[in-house]
């Protein structure tokens, strides 16, 4: 405490993440004697043949370009204030400083405070901006897959490569950027009786630079026939609301009977797309799946009945 209503926090956080990708066998990854065959034409239809997938059927090993270590290193400061401004209304700041050994520094804050309108009711809310770097997987995989290509049935190999790969940069993708947020959000607690709370908050969050992979884009290269890579794709924004309710019975034998209900409604939209080459990276079933794939609305009613019995001790 610096003074008897203000109380300062501070701490320090290092952090080291480690990927690796170990090279596969050989056989599992490169073109093998026949990798060529589609280019021959059968003479008894005329058609090429069917090109056999390149490595391991369904997904091929690491090659040795993809294999490796990959680390980065985090640190960061932070602090925390809370003043006591009044008897009804508590005020707290924060601040955050992180520098990422690939992806330089950032800073992000939050105020938050809390007032107490009656003794059972308080109002709370709070402002704060977010920061998340793309994990080193994001940044580092590189993979291929066997799939089949519905229009024509044949077997046709996919990859996952790098960001910012020469094959990558001129599809669109480039180095990829931390995703940042802005997030909003206030309500009230309160205790009608001693044994009977309840809290609503509503929340509000903006994503920018949301990463995602691209939808699988045709190339002409000798390891596949269609590439995707992760890329800072999408603006989203999520809102939503939380109640949760708890009463306690306390019965004359001792036994205690909890009763919790709680509601959430929550909605997420893609409003927009950072183009890459012109198109969108994410495809339409994607963003349905995105804005979808999660309940908007969930109950959970939970009861606990405590029971107490007799015990004994011997010395």
């Amino acid at each position: 405490p610096l003074r008897d209503n203000v109380n300062f926090a501070y701490g320090f956080e290092w952090r080291e993440e480690t990927y690796i990708m170990d090279e596969s066998q050989p056989e599992a990854w490169m073109q093998g004697a026949l990798a060529e065959v589609g280019l021959l034409i059968d003479p008894s239809t005329a058609d090429n043949y069917a090109s056999p997938p390149i490595g391991s059927n369904g997904l091929s090993g690491t090659t040795s370009d993809g294999a490796g270590r990959f680390q980065r290193d985090n640190y960061a400061i932070y602090t925390d204030i809370e003043w006591d401004f009044s008897a009804a209304t508590l005020i707290q700041t924060a601040l955050r400083a992180e520098k990422f050994s690939d992806f330089g520094n950032t800073i992000n804050g939050k105020v938050a405070a809390r007032h107490k309108l009656t003794n059972k009711t308080t109002l709370r809310g709070a402002v704060s901006t977010g920061y998340r770097a793309p994990t080193p997987g994001q940044s580092k995989y590189t993979g291929i897959r066997t799939s089949a290509d519905v229009a024509c049935g044949l077997l046709t190999q996919d990859g996952t490569i790098l960001p910012t790969s020469d094959l990558a940069v001129s599809l669109g993708g480039k180095e990829l950027d931390p995703e940042k947020s802005k997030n909003l959000s206030f309500g009230l607690t309160s205790t009608p009786q001693d044994n009977f709370n309840f809290s609503v908050d509503f929340y509000w969050i903006e994503l920018k630079d949301r990463i995602a992979k691209t939808i699988d884009i045709p190339v002409t290269d000798t390891l596949f026939s269609r590439a995707s890579f992760y890329t800072n794709a999408l603006t989203s924004k999520t809102s939503g609301v939380d109640i949760t309710t708890q009463y306690y019975i306390s019965w004359e034998n001792g036994a205690n009977t909890h009763i919790n209900l709680s509601y959430n409604h929550n909605e997420t939209k893609i409003t927009g797309q950072n183009l890459v080459n012109g198109i969108n990276p994410v495809s339409d079933r994607m963003i349905f799946n995105i804005e979808n794939s999660l309940p908007k609305d969930r109950v959970t009613l939970t009861l606990t009945h405590l029971v107490y019995g007799e015990w004994q001790t011997k010395v």
